[in-house]
């Protein structure tokens, strides 16, 4: 029991409000981010080693996002969809020595700032999304039911599963863009889908994975 308690006080991360660009709906213009409180770094986020939590397991789907560009200047990253995330300034030194090319990992840490795990080296920043992906980048929904099996189908081709039919009624289908990450929580889905739109997450289970 105490080591549940330790592993659950290790999981809190930072409150932090950082503002989330969700008024683009996939036009890739530059905006400028706006941050509302001093960025900490989060004290727990996922790790590719041997440290799973309980419902990470060797089998699970992991959607990665491919690194295209580092902006030292700015502390910004940018990925393959043409998404841009804002890292914290307190971490922003260890995203400054990854590559292009590099695959990242999303999970979430707390309020619209989200756990970026480096695949290849295992360390992980804190960031927002800064400027939503491009129209030939984004991921939306094409269908979604909340009624009796809520669940979720995406551009990409894939569908999920999930018991947030609450948070889905709010998601409109066409328009708002989805991010893929992980849970890392022992609790819940395995997976996150991310509405860069509406600026929150639900847990999803990724069907026939």
């Amino acid at each position: 029991m105490l080591h549940k308690l330790i592993f659950l006080l290790a999981l809190m991360p930072f409150v932090s409000t950082y503002a989330v660009d969700s008024a683009s709906h996939g036009k890739h213009k530059s905006k400028q981010c706006v941050k509302k409180s001093k960025p900490r770094l989060a004290k727990k986020c996922f790790n590719l080693g041997t440290n799973y939590t309980p419902n990470i397991t060797l089998n699970q789907y992991i959607p990665t996002y491919r690194i295209t560009n580092i902006d030292e200047t700015e502390k910004r990253l940018t990925t393959h969809d043409t998404t841009v995330w804002k890292v914290s300034n307190s971490s922003f030194s260890i995203a400054a020595k990854w590559k292009s090319g590099d695959s990242i990992i999303l999970s979430p840490n707390k309020g619209a700032t989200y756990c970026l795990t480096n695949k290849e080296t295992k360390e992980f920043v804190v960031a927002y999304v800064c400027q939503s992906p491009s129209e030939e980048g984004a991921v939306r929904a094409t269908f979604i039911e909340y009624h009796r099996n809520p669940m979720v189908r995406l551009t990409d081709g894939s569908q999920w599963t999930t018991d947030k039919s609450d948070e889905l009624q709010k998601w409109a289908k066409g328009s708002d863009i989805i991010l893929q990450g992980i849970n890392t929580s022992w609790f819940g889905a395995s997976n996150i889908l991310i509405n860069v739109s509406k600026g929150n997450y639900i847990l999803a289970w990724k069907d026939g994975n």
